[in-house]
C-alpha cells in the first residue's frame, strides 16, 4: 500500500501488506487512527497505524474480503465468497471480530455513516441496510429497473450513492431516507459510474423510482453527460 501526502500528493512511503496478502480496489479505509486494508485471497484484513504506517495485526474475516469501511468504532468488511455474501463487524479498538452478518450475493461495496451500514450486493442487484449499532437488518432495497451490478457505495448520512457496473447501463443510483411523499429535487451532480465514485462528468436524471413506503427509496438514476 502507498501512503501519499494529502497536501502535495507526494509519496511518503510504500508499506508491505504481509505475505499472501492481496489488496484490492476499494479495500482500504482510514478512521484517522488506523488504516484497514482487505486482503482478498488471504481472507484477512490488515490493521495499520495511521501515523506510522506500521502493521499492527492481520485479522481473519470471511472469504474473499473485498471492501471495508470504518467509522472509528466499528469496522465493516464485505466478504464476497460463499453461497451468500457476508459482512464481518470488527471492534475498531481491538480488531476482534464481533459478528458475521449475512447479506446478498457477492457484496462488493460497504459504507458506514455511523448510523447505518450500506452494502452493495453485486450478484443480487440489491443494497442491504444494517443498523450500525447492532448489525441487525433494516431493509433490503432492489436496484431500480434497468440498472444492474451495484458495486461501489458511499453513504453521507442523508443520501447513499451506488455505482451500477453493468456495462449496458453505467449509472449511479441515489437512495434517500427522506419521506417518500417528499418531492425530489432535480439532481445536478458530478459523478462517474463504474468501479468507484469520482468526479468526472455532470449527471442527468433519467428515472425516478420509490422503493419503500416509509423508509428508503431510489430517488434518481444518473447517467454520464457529454464531456466534449
Amino acid at each position: 500500500m502507498t501512503e501519499l501526502d494529502a497536501s502535495t500528493g507526494a509519496v511518503i512511503q510504500t508499506i508491505p501488506d504481509g505475505a499472501g496478502a492481496t489488496p484490492i480496489t476499494g479495500g482500504v479505509s482510514s478512521d484517522g487512527a488506523h488504516v484497514w486494508v482487505t486482503n482478498l485471497f488471504a481472507n484477512t484484513v490488515s490493521e495499520l497505524n495511521a501515523s506510522t504506517g506500521s502493521l499492527i495485526q492481520a485479522i481473519g474475516v470471511g472469504g474473499g474480503p473485498r471492501a471495508v469501511s470504518s467509522d472509528g468504532t466499528h469496522v465493516w468488511v464485505a466478504n464476497t465468497t460463499g453461497p451468500t455474501g457476508s459482512v464481518s463487524e470488527l471492534n475498531a479498538s481491538t480488531g476482534s471480530v464481533v459478528q458475521t452478518i449475512g447479506v446478498g450475493r457477492n457484496p462488493s461495496g460497504v459504507s458506514s455513516d455511523g448510523t447505518d451500514v450500506w452494502v452493495a450486493n453485486t450478484a443480487s442487484n440489491t443494497e442491504t441496510e444494517l443498523n450500525a449499532s447492532t448489525g441487525s437488518l433494516v431493509e433490503t432495497i432492489a436496484n431500480a429497473a434497468g440498472t444492474g451490478d451495484p458495486f461501489g457505495i458511499s453513504a453521507d448520512g442523508t443520501d447513499v450513492w451506488v455505482t451500477n457496473d453493468l456495462q449496458a447501463d453505467a449509472s449511479v443510483s441515489e437512495i434517500t431516507n427522506q419521506p417518500p411523499d417528499a418531492t425530489p429535487e432535480a439532481p445536478n451532480v458530478l459523478m462517474f459510474a463504474g468501479v468507484g465514485l469520482a468526479v468526472l462528468g455532470t449527471g442527468t436524471a433519467v428515472t425516478r423510482r420509490r422503493r419503500h413506503p416509509a423508509k428508503s427509496y431510489v430517488r434518481a438514476r444518473l447517467r454520464f453527460a457529454s464531456r466534449s
